[in-house]
């Protein structure tokens, strides 16, 4: 957390008044998390738009901010030149505080748990209406995908590839289940209910949305760095970009390898928990990858 002191007139007094902020996306709240996603696509274009995210992060108001970036508003308070600098700068110092927001992405951990049709839409009778109207709750995967199945993350990982963030969000979270399981809050995944959910989530708000989508990235990187035979791109100079291909990438295919190739099981290891079949497939590549070096070892003897 980033800790400020500004110092503003109150009549014929001055006072202090101590501003704190987050320091990284971890430190947000569900509201400021979706809020600082939706004025991270507008920043460039619209720099105004980061005065709004400071009294998102910080609490500051518009008429505190003057006394950091109103020049103006300065001079007419009979501050003298040296002051003026110094507030500006401390004004910039100010802006560069949150400019992880931009440059830093949202790790594993899903900052928003649940959500509603109309949650973070604001302004509008209808969403006023929506929200009244769409009670369901939805539920986000637990951090990491730790409650996912293989099956699911397949089918996740196929819309992540094409870059469908509706589609994604649609098998990823669900409405609560009658029963838990694997302390899962959310009912089981069902492949044939994605489409439905697909249309329902088009409503969503894009910024949570394009949240629970870097989030997903976040997953992937803790994903390539735990299972290297699996994600055999992944390196420290990358990882911070899943690749968008790979032979890892065709998972019916792993999954029919996994079933050795019985079909009968695939359904089985669909079931299974994501990690504990990552990490089955990610032995299987490397005693596969051990036995070809073996015989690559054999055949350059063999040459001599």
């Amino acid at each position: 957390m980033y800790t400020i002191e500004l110092t503003i007139s109150s009549g014929r007094h001055y006072e202090s008044i101590q501003l704190t902020g987050p320091s990284k996306w971890a430190e947000l709240s569900p509201d400021q998390a979706v809020c600082s996603m939706r004025f991270r696509n507008r920043v460039e274009a619209e720099l105004a738009s980061v005065f709004p995210l400071l009294q998102l992060l910080y609490g500051i108001t518009p008429a505190q901010q003057k006394w950091l970036f109103d020049e103006r508003f300065l001079r007419r308070k009979n501050i003298d030149s040296e002051q003026r600098m110094r507030a500006l700068l401390a004004g910039q110092a100010l802006i560069d505080t949150i400019r992880w927001v931009g440059s830093e992405e949202p790790d594993s951990t899903f900052l928003v748990t649940h959500f509603r049709l109309d949650s973070f839409k604001y302004g509008s009778v209808s969403v006023g209406y929506g929200k009244l109207v769409h009670r369901t709750d939805y539920f986000t995967p637990s951090d990491g995908l730790g409650n996912c199945s293989f099956g699911e993350f397949m089918y996740a990982d196929q819309a992540y590839r094409k870059g469908d963030r509706v589609r994604l969000a649609a098998v990823l979270c669900r409405p609560a289940g009658k029963a838990q399981v694997a302390r899962d809050i959310r009912e089981p995944f069902d492949a044939s209910d994605i489409e439905a959910r697909t249309v329902l989530f088009s409503q969503l708000e894009p910024a949570l949305l394009d949240l629970l989508y870097a989030h997903y990235e976040g997953c992937l990187r803790d994903l390539q760095k735990a299972f290297t035979c699996v994600f055999p791109k992944a390196t420290e100079s990358d990882s911070t970009t899943p690749p968008k291909t790979s032979t890892s990438a065709r998972w019916l295919e792993v999954a029919i390898s996994m079933a050795k190739l019985d079909v009968t099981k695939i359904a089985q290891i669909e079931q299974v928990n994501l990690y504990l079949a990552l990490k089955v497939l990610d032995e299987q590549i490397r005693q596969a990858n051990a036995m070809d070096e073996q015989m690559e070892q054999m055949r350059s003897k063999s040459k001599r």
